[in-house]
């Protein structure tokens, strides 16, 4: 199998809504990259938050939102390495797997949310990290792109993407609270919360 030019999204996906849905449609939309990997996190470094939702739970939802994705042909990915390994998830971990275990045509495009880009510095390994990927950063905010705040010495892209005021810490609250979150993710998606009866105070 040749390599292909391969885009990484991660994070907790917890549970997964329509603001990730988007971000990885237009990921798809770009003929820059063959395949796209989803990369679930077991706990997140940069994070105070634990993600208490099991794993297997989160990797369903994934699973079924994938299926609401346009694949346009492409290789859709969930990697599953972060939670077999479990601890804190690191990226640079993370991306020497990748290498190892796909064949990728130049650099791993990984991507991030703008809220995320002025503390890579603060990355476990960054020195080393910033040599492997090409930082895809996607806007959370309506914000200049150029007032984002990026580490000298690294390679990145803006990407310009619709901006959703959506979060996965909205959507717990709002569940907890007996509260209705259909529209903001996939109808699967929502399915299986409600049948699992997951994020119910």
């Amino acid at each position: 199998m040749k390599p292909k030019t391969t885009a990484v999204i991660g994070g907790s996906f917890n549970p997964f809504h329509n603001g990730h849905l988007h971000l990885a449609q237009q990921i798809l939309n770009t003929a820059n990259y063959e395949r796209l990997i989803f990369v679930p996190v077991y706990r997140p470094s940069h994070k105070l938050e634990e993600v208490k939702i099991p794993a297997k739970h989160r990797i369903a939802m994934l699973e079924l939102a994938v299926d609401s994705l346009n694949l346009q042909g492409k290789e859709v990915i969930i990697e599953q390495c972060e939670i077999e390994r479990g601890g804190y998830s690191y990226s640079f971990e993370t991306v020497n797997y990748l290498y190892q275990t796909y064949r990728i045509s130049g650099l791993v495009r990984f991507v991030i949310g703008d809220d995320l880009a002025p503390g890579l510095a603060s990355w476990y390994k960054w020195e080393q990290l910033r040599e492997k990927v090409v930082f895809v950063i996607a806007r959370r905010e309506e914000t200049d792109p150029e007032s984002i705040i990026v580490p000298q010495g690294c390679m990145y892209a803006i990407l310009d993407n619709p901006i959703l005021e959506i979060s996965s810490s909205l959507i717990r609250e709002k569940l907890g609270a007996g509260e209705k979150t259909g529209d903001l993710m996939p109808d699967a998606v929502y399915a299986y919360i409600t049948t699992n009866r997951l994020y119910q105070s």
